[in-house]
């Protein structure tokens, strides 16, 4: 009687083997373990396509101050449209998962600050030939730069009358993991430079020829 009480014993205090005291804590860890897994790793992605779209943004606004110096610098220039999308394009050359779609050149008058509604239209593809001083393809709407290319812009440059010249980039960044399905990320980013002014020297009363 002695020998089967302790076998009995001993049989009820063996634990098996691959089973928590209770029966349910090894499965709810593995489920706490892959919620966990599953955040971080949605907040890995998250982050990183945040991260890409902000360095492109920074890139867009970078290559619109580059466009928009080029075009105040070289003012009434016949070129000074096809330099400005040049000088665009160059920048943004390589930037990933980027599209640009549109380039639009415009008037800002000097005394209100606000656009006049005059303006050049370039696709988002388009490129400059500098040995020509053409741009292809061609602006789809040109109010500031006559098609003409014999006659300069009609881009006011005289001293404390000078216009502002603005430049708009339209874009689109496509997400790299795009988890909720929207595909890309649309937006667009506007730089205003004043013209550099024209200064006509004067000759001093007396010195005259």
């Amino acid at each position: 009687m002695t020998k089967r009480h302790t076998w009995s014993a001993l049989t009820r205090r063996t634990p098996r083997l691959g089973r928590s005291e209770d029966g349910h804590e090894d499965g709810q860890a593995l489920i706490e373990f892959a919620l966990v897994v599953t955040f971080l790793l949605f907040l890995l992605v998250g982050v990183t396509d945040l991260a890409g779209l902000l360095d492109a943004h920074l890139n867009v606004i970078y290559a619109a101050r580059q466009g928009a110096r080029t075009g105040a610098v070289l003012g009434n220039k016949v070129d000074a449209d096809c330099a400005i999308v040049g000088a665009i394009q160059s920048t943004l050359a390589n930037q990933p998962n980027f599209t640009l779609n549109k380039i639009t050149v415009f008037q800002v008058d000097h005394s209100t600050d606000q656009p006049t509604g005059l303006q050049d239209v370039y696709a988002g593809n388009a490129q400059c030939d500098a040995s020509m001083a053409t741009i292809t393809p061609g602006a789809t709407s040109a109010t500031w730069l006559p098609n003409d290319p014999a006659k300069p812009p009609a881009r006011n440059t005289t001293e404390f009358q000078e216009d502002y010249i603005g430049v708009t980039l339209d874009y689109s960044y496509t997400w790299q993991f795009d988890l909720f399905g929207s595909g890309s990320f649309q937006s667009t980013d506007t730089v205003i430079f004043p013209l550099d002014a024209q200064v006509v020297p004067t000759v001093p009363k007396g010195q005259g020829g």
